[in-house]
This record gives structure tokens, C-alpha cells and sequence, in this order.
């Protein structure tokens, strides 16, 4: 059975697609674009592979790969980096203060929040999704080395920034 043409596993995948789209963007009309696109790849996959059955899996990483193709087509990631300097200019001065004064978990995400969108997806699609390196590489559309590295230097970069603060998340092990 294909894994698309089966309900309740294509909610769970859209509701995991939609969840990495709005993880990497904050931004809910780029996530619904990036979502659409991961159906119209899930549906025509499905339609390619009907004589074949194509796992749940391999399902979700071709949506990802349609979802993450959104925000790579460049119009739209300009878009949303334009509204994300403008929104960081406005207001750094108070935004340092309050990263200085919240607990451990608000500056996770207050430094989660300040990677890229290409240095989110790779970190969301090894941590939160569980991909390996290879499956992430095919979603962000580069090589497996470039997929290891880029994984490799947002977990570096964010360890910089908590060391800087004085304490140190606990990481999961690398792959």
C-alpha cells in the first residue's frame, strides 16, 4: 500500500511537514505555500509510484524535499529575510536584554529563532525529524557532505552561543 493513499498516514506526514515548514519560517502564508507544495509532491508521487509501494518514510522526505524547494526558490526566502531584518533591527537593543534575563529554555529558543532558515531546516530535519544525513541532504538539495557539515555548524554555532552565556543545553550525540 502507498503510504499517500492512506489517510491517517498522510495527516501525520502533512501535520509533520507543517510543522518543520513553520519551524523554519515563523511565517504562517510561507509555511501554507511550502505545505501545498509537500501535497502536490505527495499526491504525484503516489500517483508515479502506484504500481509500487513507497514507504512512509521516503513519503516524508519527498514532501520535506517539496516543502524546502519553496523556501529555496528564492523570492520567497528574500521575502521572508527582508521581514526577518527588519523585525531583528527594530528591536535588538530590548531583545539582548531579555535573552540576558530569561531561563534556559526562552534562550533555546531565542537562539534557535536567530538561525538562518537553511541552518534551521538542518538542524530540525537531524534532530526533530530524525533524518539521517543523506535523507536531509536530499531534502535541502545539496550533497551528503555539505548536509553533515551544515549539521555540524549549526550545532557548533549554537554551542559558541551558549558557552558565550555561561552555560551549556545538553546536545543530543552526533549521527
Amino acid at each position: 500500500m502507498n503510504a499517500v493513499s492512506n489517510p491517517a498516514v498522510l495527516r501525520a506526514l502533512v501535520t509533520r511537514v507543517w510543522s518543520f515548514a513553520y519551524r523554519v519560517t515563523e511565517d504562517v502564508p510561507l509555511a501554507e505555500a511550502m505545505v501545498a507544495n509537500a501535497c502536490n509532491a505527495g499526491v504525484e508521487a503516489g500517483r508515479a509510484e502506484a504500481g509500487c509501494a513507497v514507504g512512509e518514510r521516503e513519503t516524508l522526505v519527498r514532501m520535506l524535499a517539496a516543502a524546502h524547494s519553496v523556501l529555496r526558490s528564492g523570492s520567497a526566502y528574500e521575502r521572508y529575510e527582508r521581514s526577518r531584518r527588519a523585525t531583528r533591527n527594530s528591536s535588538s537593543g530590548s531583545a539582548r536584554r531579555r535573552i540576558r534575563n530569561a531561563d534556559v529554555h526562552s534562550r533555546i529558543l531565542a537562539e534557535f529563532r536567530s538561525l538562518a532558515p537553511p541552518e534551521r531546516a538542518a538542524l530540525l530535519l537531524s534532530e526533530v525529524e530524525g533524518l539521517t544525513y543523506e535523507e536531509s541532504a536530499e531534502v535541502l538539495g545539496v550533497s551528503v557532505d555539505r548536509a553533515r557539515l551544515a549539521h555540524v555548524a549549526v550545532r557548533l554555532k549554537l554551542g559558541r552561543a551558549f558557552n558565550e552565556h555561561g552555560s551549556k543545553p545538553p546536545m543530543s550525540a552526533s549521527r
